[in-house]
């Protein structure tokens, strides 16, 4: 039973709504890297299928499985489309990690590639959040 309890405990660190800010940073052959701030939130529900799960705003499905305070990415590598600036892009999120210790402050960090007009760029995001 104790177990049981311990599995609920560390799920509730998880759920609900998380908000706050990311940086992303692209890398397309022959440019220089472009970073890019914003403000993101984020609510993970529990996953079907994983422990955890949200869609974007770009209707990106990300699934993860939690151990301890860490939750990496379950159903990768997830591909979707998503807007940048008005122009589409097709996603490829490889990895996702996120990181809570005390269920109120969030870390997380991504990467994979995303393809504009043909045109393969990889890309990097970090961030962090709070409820």
């Amino acid at each position: 039973m104790k177990a049981v309890i311990s599995v609920i405990t560390a799920m509730t660190n998880w759920l609900g709504s998380w908000a706050g800010n990311q940086t992303t940073t692209v890398t397309c052959p022959g440019n220089a890297p472009v970073t890019q701030n914003s403000l993101v939130s984020v609510t993970l529900s529990n996953g079907s299928g994983a422990d955890l799960q949200y869609t974007s705003n770009d209707g990106c499905l990300f699934k993860f499985n939690v151990s301890g305070s860490t939750a990496t990415l379950a159903n990768g590598p997830v591909t979707c489309s998503a807007t940048s600036n008005g122009t589409a892009v097709s996603l490829s999120v490889a990895s996702y990690t996120l990181y809570t210790s005390d269920g109120h402050h969030l870390t997380a960090t991504a990467a994979g590639t995303a393809t504009v007009g043909g045109v393969s760029c990889v890309f990097g995001l970090t961030g962090s959040g709070t409820r």
